[in-house]
C-alpha cells in the first residue's frame, strides 16, 4: 500500500503504467523537476565521474528513489485520481493553496492475508502542483480531469536554492572538517544538531583552501567535504542528515542483512535498504 497524508493512492499494473509511459513524454517532465548544472567551476568537485543530472532516466512511475549525497534527492512519481487529489489538497497545499506543507508517505507491503510485514515512513517530503493527464467523459456529458500524475521529493531538491557560507579557511586559520559541515548545516537550516558529522579520521588533515565556495550552491559543496574526508551524506527518512564513514556504512548493512528485515525483504522489494544509520 502507498499512502500519502493518510490518503491512498492507487497501484496501477505493468499494463497501465507502461500505456502512460509510452503515451506521454514523462522524461520530459524532468526538466520541471531537476535543478540547474552547477557551472563549470563544480562539475568535477563532488562526482569525480562529471556531473549527473537527476533524477535518473528513464523515469518509471510508481517508483521511489532514495539516493545518498546532497545533489540528488528522494523522490517519486505517482498516479492519483481527481478525489484523490482533492482529499490531498488541503494537507500539502493548506485550504487556500498559497503555501507547501511537509507531507509524509507510508511505502507497505501485506502478505496475502493483509498482514503488514514491513512499512516504511517518509517525512518531511514536498508535493509538487499536480499535473493532469487525462479528462474523464462523465455521463451527462461533461468531462473532468481523471487522472494526474503526483510529485514528490525530499528537502535536498531546495538545497539547491541556498548559497554555500564563507568558512575562511586559511594556512592559519585551523578550521576543522567538523567546522565546515557546522556552517553548512547552519546555512541548510537544519535543526540542532544540524548535520550529525561521523569520526574523521586525522590523516585527512584540515580542509584546503579549494573548498572556500562562497556563495556556489551548497550540494556540490557538501558532497565534496564528505568526498575529501572519507564519508558520505545520508538523508534519513525522518529529514534527519549525517554523514556516514565507511565503518559505519559497512556495520548497518551488516545489522540489516542479517536481521529478521534482510531475511524478508526481497531484492525485487528493494534488496537491504543500507543506506540509513541503525
Amino acid at each position: 500500500m502507498i499512502a500519502l497524508n493518510d490518503v491512498a493512492l492507487p497501484l496501477p499494473d505493468r499494463e497501465i503504467c507502461e500505456s502512460i509511459e509510452r503515451d506521454i513524454s514523462i522524461d520530459r517532465l524532468q526538466l520541471l523537476f531537476s535543478r540547474s548544472w552547477p557551472g563549470f567551476g563544480m562539475v568535477g568537485l563532488a562526482t569525480p565521474t562529471m556531473y549527473r543530472p537527476w533524477p535518473p532516466l528513464p523515469v518509471r512511475l510508481n517508483r521511489m528513489y532514495w539516493p545518498n549525497g546532497a545533489t540528488r534527492w528522494g523522490s517519486g512519481l505517482w498516479l492519483i485520481d481527481a478525489g484523490g487529489a482533492t482529499d490531498l489538497h488541503d494537507s500539502c497545499f493548506s485550504a487556500d493553496g498559497s503555501k507547501q506543507i511537509d507531507s509524509t508517505l507510508v511505502l507497505s507491503s501485506e502478505d496475502d492475508l493483509g498482514d503488514e510485514i514491513e512499512a516504511v515512513t517518509i517525512k518531511k517530503l514536498i508535493v509538487f502542483p499536480l499535473i493532469p493527464l487525462y479528462r474523464v467523459l462523465k455521463n451527462d456529458g461533461s468531462s473532468d480531469l481523471g487522472m494526474y500524475l503526483l510529485y514528490v521529493a525530499d528537502k535536498r531538491i531546495t538545497w539547491w536554492d541556498i548559497a554555500c557560507p564563507d568558512f575562511g579557511i586559511s594556512e592559519t586559520a585551523g578550521v576543522a572538517w567538523e567546522d565546515v559541515f557546522s556552517d553548512i548545516g547552519t546555512a541548510l537550516g537544519l535543526p540542532s544538531p544540524g548535520i550529525d558529522v561521523d569520526d574523521v579520521n586525522s590523516k585527512y588533515l584540515e580542509p584546503s583552501r579549494a573548498i572556500n565556495l562562497t556563495g556556489e550552491p551548497v550540494p556540490p559543496v557538501l558532497d565534496a567535504a564528505c568526498y575529501n574526508c572519507g564519508q558520505r551524506l545520508i538523508y534519513k527518512y525522518d529529514g534527519t542528515v549525517a554523514t556516514q564513514n565507511f565503518k559505519t556504512a559497512l556495520d548497518a548493512y551488516k545489522a540489516e542483512r542479517d536481521g529478521d528485515l534482510g531475511a524478508l525483504r526481497t531484492v525485487r522489494a528493494g534488496g537491504p535498504k543500507f543506506t540509513d544509520l541503525l
